[in-house]
């Protein structure tokens, strides 16, 4: 059961890598930036296990104040 869980956490982070042109000439390779494409799966799982992280975070007072970057809310003024 074990190598299931690990193989499952695996293809969660499974993408296809695209370049993608920013400007100018297209032979430049700086010209590029990549791309990860991931399932939409992926994406809906990361979402609501940040969501679940975070609201047991908050109600249990284990984040400082000072930390707010990726809350909601809350912001560096």
């Amino acid at each position: 059961m074990l190598f299931f869980g690990v193989y499952f956490l695996i293809r969660l982070k499974y993408a296809i890598i695209r370049p993608l042109h920013k400007n100018d000439d297209r032979c430049q390779v700086s010209n590029y930036r990549s791309v990860s494409l991931l399932t939409s799966f992926s994406k809906i799982f990361e979402m609501v296990t940040q969501r679940r992280i975070l609201k047991h975070l908050t109600k249990y007072y284990i984040l400082s104040t000072e930390q707010y970057g990726f809350r909601v809310g809350l912001r560096n003024l």
